[in-house]
């Protein structure tokens, strides 16, 4: 799904998938005085059998110079790095 005009999207990751996951977030190169987008990334994480699933967040400024900004799950999180 994909809501570009408010700024949601969503992927689902298998939890049985052992390969490497990285979103990759940039936003279009501006001059300053702009101000870095501050973005929240939520993921519900399975919590084992019969219990609902645990929402991690992660809020992260992506900057104004384009270039991209790599969060990577990690531990049930997603890190940036």
């Amino acid at each position: 799904m994909a809501a570009a005009g408010i700024g949601l999207y969503t992927v689902r990751i298998d939890p049985g998938d052992t390969s490497d996951v990285t979103l990759r977030l940039r936003r279009a190169k501006e001059l300053p005085p702009a101000r870095a987008t501050k973005v929240k990334v939520d993921a519900l994480v399975p919590d084992g059998a019969g219990k609902p699933p645990k929402l991690t967040s992660t809020e992260i400024d992506v900057p104004v110079t384009g270039k991209p900004i790599e969060l990577k799950w990690v531990g049930g999180a997603w890190v940036s790095g």
